[in-house]
């Protein structure tokens, strides 16, 4: 009994195999059925065998390369199944469906933007940007000569122009003296806050405007469908 718990393996009879689940099927393994180390070394093959000279020649060609040849990070990330480093093998890319949708306001539910439904169009039907009816406010000459220094007044002259079909008038809010605007140094003074401009007109706008305004106070020129007014800047020691 001894000797056969000594022994490095046991032969089990084939009709005890036949009463164990899943183990009746091992009896018909012979010991020479298994692979040896050797045999698995002599038949692998490699599935994808790299070529050393090709390898050496893209080398070869990067170094070559200039700086026009080579693809951007958004070409190769666009291309991500090989992800090319040289802009002839980028290939084209489809372009994106867009789709047609209107836009309304989410407080009064009115319509601000719809295109045609025609999909050769890109009309829109109605378009009502919010920038067309804010006043557009530019620099006018002449500028200040002298520079901007603390405990001095320098006066600036701004451009109001109306960009709408309508007449305007504009009303500018005065600065709110208080501790947090001086805290970031400067005071500044409209010297019009009030005044009014009229329609645009694109049939006179390269015209001379010989018609006379009536300007309102503190407004230096108006003409057409804009006017120039006076601010006062001063630096706060």
């Amino acid at each position: 009994m001894a000797d056969l718990f000594r022994s490095s393996s046991i032969s089990l009879p084939p009709s005890l195999l036949a009463n164990i689940p899943a183990l009746a099927s091992l009896n018909s393994l012979g010991k020479g059925s298994l692979p040896t180390e050797a045999d698995v070394d002599t038949k692998y093959e490699a599935k994808f065998k790299g070529n050393q000279a090709d390898d050496d020649q893209e080398v070869e060609r990067m170094r070559k390369l200039k700086i026009e040849e080579t693809t951007t990070l958004n070409q190769r990330l666009n291309q991500v199944e090989d992800q090319p480093r040289i802009v002839s093998a980028v290939r084209p890319q489809r372009i994106l469906l867009r789709t047609k949708r209107a836009k309304r306001c989410k407080d009064c539910d009115h319509v601000l933007v719809k295109p045609e439904q025609k999909a050769q169009s890109s009309k829109f039907t109605i378009q009502l940007p919010a920038i067309d009816y804010i006043p557009r406010v530019t620099i006018a000459h002449p500028l200040p000569s002298l520079p901007l220094q603390p405990g001095t007044n320098v006066t600036l002259n701004l451009r109001v122009t109306n960009p709408q079909s309508t007449a305007l008038r504009v009303m500018i809010a005065p600065q709110i003296k208080n501790d947090e605007e001086y805290s970031l140094g400067y005071s500044i003074t409209v010297l019009a806050p009030t005044f009014t401009l009229k329609a645009h007109d694109e049939v006179n706008e390269f015209e001379e405007d010989k018609s006379k305004h009536e300007l309102e106070a503190g407004v230096v020129k108006k003409s057409h469908n804009w006017a120039i007014i006076p601010v006062s800047c001063r630096l706060i020691e």
